[in-house]
């Protein structure tokens, strides 16, 4: 069975698109912005040491980007490089069981910057070397996406406008068969998807895949230990003292850094610990990113990440 929190979004999220129903669950809501319009939104940028937590207490880490690609490491044996537009394929994967290459062959169309209507096709062929057992195989792909709407998102991270992106992919070499079906939610103030969707094929009811962030850390590689430790004080001390809508600012020694911490909605857990969602306006010299998470409280000016929420008999009883 399926997560509960997840499922009731899940389940019917697809043709609540069509009708434009608000849906809801234990945890996450999503509702389709019927007619609504966003600005134009950018390829997302990832610095070094910026930092992916998901539900499932999963992390992955940025440790470093050349040429618009992004190095990521999710553990000593498991790493991949991909383009920083992350619809497209990884390019190189690692693992202790497997080793994967996909080129793109060939693209018609370009999604970015994400608009209501754009689409791309691209063409990719995928070798795998797996270890364990051993085999090779090499696939051909063919990819279709759009953005199709516009969704907001009231989830673990926080409540955030978000492109909808819808890609299919089609297998084997004639390209007719539909294969995998893919939804992400895709946050232009945080440049990143917040949930993502993968269905077996089309027809399918239930999902294969969900994918939900817990939060968005920025690394800031530029701050000193003593700074970075000093920014830490600064964003528990706003989350027991900072009302929501009002904000905290920490400035950097050498006043080149300035961050905002923004606390906002209180959440109580079904285990009696109180938690709130933030988020952090990060501006650097000629760089400005945002971060965004949840933090639940331990004691006094104590605040952790949550640790493996996609477990719901046992929620939020384990802090990082």
């Amino acid at each position: 069975m399926m997560k509960k929190y997840n499922l009731a979004v899940i389940s019917i999220i697809v043709s609540s698109f069509l009708t434009g129903c608000f849906v809801s669950s234990s945890r996450n809501q999503v509702a389709d912005l019927k007619g609504k319009t966003l600005d134009p939104a950018k390829v997302p940028t990832y610095l070094e040491g910026d930092r992916i937590t998901y539900i499932d207490g999963k992390k992955e880490r940025v440790t470093k980007t050349e040429d618009g690609k992004v190095f990521w490491k999710r553990s000593k044996v498991r790493n991949w490089v991909a383009d920083a537009d992350f619809i497209l394929p990884r390019e190189k994967y690692q693992s202790r069981r497997k080793q994967s290459e996909e080129v793109v062959t060939r693209k018609e169309g370009e999604i970015w910057p994400l608009r209501i209507g754009n689409e791309t096709t691209f063409y990719s062929t995928k070798s795998v070397n797996n270890h364990e057992p051993f085999f090779y195989k090499e696939s051909n792909r063919k990819w279709q996406c759009q953005v199709d709407g516009v969704s907001e998102i009231n989830s673990l991270i926080g409540a955030y406008e978000t492109y909808r992106i819808e890609c299919r992919k089609f297998n084997a070499d004639n390209y007719k068969s539909s294969g995998t079906q893919k939804y992400w939610f895709y946050s232009p103030e945080l440049e990143h998807y917040l949930f993502a969707i993968e269905y077996k094929s089309s027809k399918s009811r239930s999902p294969l895949k969900e994918t939900e962030i817990l939060s968005i850390q920025r690394g800031m590689k530029w701050l000193s230990s003593k700074e970075k430790k000093s920014l830490y004080k600064a964003r528990r001390r706003a989350m027991e003292n900072t009302n929501t809508g009002d904000h905290k600012k920490w400035v950097s020694k050498d006043k080149k850094t300035i961050v905002k911490i923004y606390p906002s909605k209180k959440l109580t857990m079904d285990n009696g610990v109180l938690c709130r969602n933030y988020k952090e306006v990060i501006k650097h010299d000629d760089i400005q990113q945002v971060a965004a998470g949840l933090l639940c409280r331990e004691s006094k000016n104590k605040w952790k990440q949550p640790y493996n929420l996609a477990d719901d008999k046992n929620p939020i009883l384990q802090l990082l």
